[in-house]
C-alpha cells in the first residue's frame, strides 16, 4: 500500500506568516493573501479527499467499482466489504507464485490482522497460517488462501485472539 501524504491543513496560517514585516499591519493586503490562500486550503482538502477516497482500504460504492473492473473482478451482488475482500484475493491471485512473503502480506491485507505466522505444514505441500487479532474474519478465507496458492498446494488457517 503507498505511503499516505500528509495535506496540509493551514495554508492560511502559512501564508499569512509569510508576509514581509512591513506588510503585516496592512489589513487589505492580509485580506486579500487570506481570500487566496483560503481558496488553495479548499483545492488542498478536496484533494486529499480524493486520494484517501480512491484507496481500496477506505472507497465504497461506485469507486470500489472502478476497482473491480480494473481487476477483473465482479461485484456479483456482494456487500462493499466482501467486494473489497474479494478485489484484495484477486489481485493477490493474479500476482502469487506462492511466496511466504506473499502469502503473509496477502492474508494481513484481507483479514486485517496485526501478525500472520507462517510454517510448512507437517504433509507434503502445504503451509499453515496463523493469523493474529484480525479485524474480518472472511468465511471463505479458506477458499481464497488456496486460490492464492500454487496448484496442489494445501493450507491450514487459525484465527488466534
Amino acid at each position: 500500500m503507498p505511503a499516505a501524504v500528509t495535506p496540509i491543513t493551514d495554508h492560511t496560517v502559512r501564508a499569512l506568516a509569510a508576509l514581509p514585516t512591513q506588510f503585516q499591519e496592512k489589513d487589505i493586503l492580509r485580506a486579500i493573501v487570506a481570500a487566496f490562500a483560503d481558496e488553495i486550503q479548499e483545492m488542498e482538502d478536496v484533494a486529499a479527499d480524493l486520494c484517501l477516497l480512491r484507496q481500496i482500504v477506505d472507497c465504497t460504492g461506485e469507486q470500489l467499482d472502478g476497482w473491480g473492473e480494473i481487476v477483473g473482478e465482479l461485484r456479483a451482488g456482494r456487500s462493499d466489504a466482501d467486494y473489497r475482500t474479494g478485489i484484495y484475493a484477486k489481485i493477490y491471485r493474479d500476482n502469487s507464485c506462492g511466496e511466504p512473503n506473499r502469502m503473509i502480506t496477502a492474508a494481513k491485507t484481507i483479514t486485517g490482522a496485526e501478525g500472520v505466522l507462517y510454517a510448512p505444514g507437517a504433509a507434503a505441500a502445504t503451509y499453515s497460517l496463523t493469523i493474529t487479532n484480525a479485524t474480518t474474519e472472511p468465511a471463505n478465507m479458506q477458499t481464497i488462501m488456496e486460490a492464492i496458492s500454487p496448484n496442489g498446494v494445501g493450507v491450514d488457517i487459525t484465527f488466534t485472539p
